[in-house]
């Protein structure tokens, strides 16, 4: 409920409460990938992540969509979200490694490439804010080319309500 600074009484309309709602609990989704997943050397395109019912952190409204290994956005939920992503491989020195999100399977958001240079884990991602439809979907995808496989040490994915 909330408090207006003025008078302390509580607004009581349907508003009101819909506000209290959104900024105490926004709808929300986190996906965190509990164990590496193998990435084949050099494939050339980009490769899925896949998240299980283990990875999901948080899914406020039912968000996860196991069938397409995603953060899909569910009926009555579409609107302006605050999406981030991240995806790590183990500590490898030689070759690059790719990195982006897909909406609806196709459209790659964000891609990044880097060639990596030490011996230290590598990763990128992003955030971004997007307006995301009713059914849109959202994913993770990797690729490398160190000589051999690599797994990932760290994979996120997460999509928070921020308005409609």
């Amino acid at each position: 409920m909330i408090i207006p600074p003025v008078s302390g009484e509580p607004i009581a309309s349907p508003w009101g409460i819909a506000v209290s709602n959104l900024l105490n609990s926004p709808p929300r989704c986190l996906l965190s990938r509990a164990a590496g997943q193998s990435f084949a050397n050099g494939t050339g395109s980009l490769i899925l992540v896949t998240f299980g019912a283990a990875d999901v952190v948080e899914n406020t409204h039912g968000f996860f969509d196991d069938a397409t290994d995603s953060i899909k956005i569910p009926v009555g939920m579409a609107g302006l979200y605050q999406v981030h992503w991240y995806i790590e491989f183990a500590q490898n020195g030689t070759g690059a490694r790719r990195y982006g999100m897909r909406l609806n399977g196709s459209n790659y958001q964000h891609q990044f490439d880097g060639t990596t240079t030490g011996s230290s884990p590598q990763g990128g991602g992003n955030s971004v804010i997007m307006r995301l439809a009713e059914a849109n979907y959202l994913q993770v995808v990797g690729a490398q080319s160190s000589g051999a496989a690599l797994l990932t040490s760290k994979v996120l994915l997460q999509a928070l309500r921020i308005g409609e």
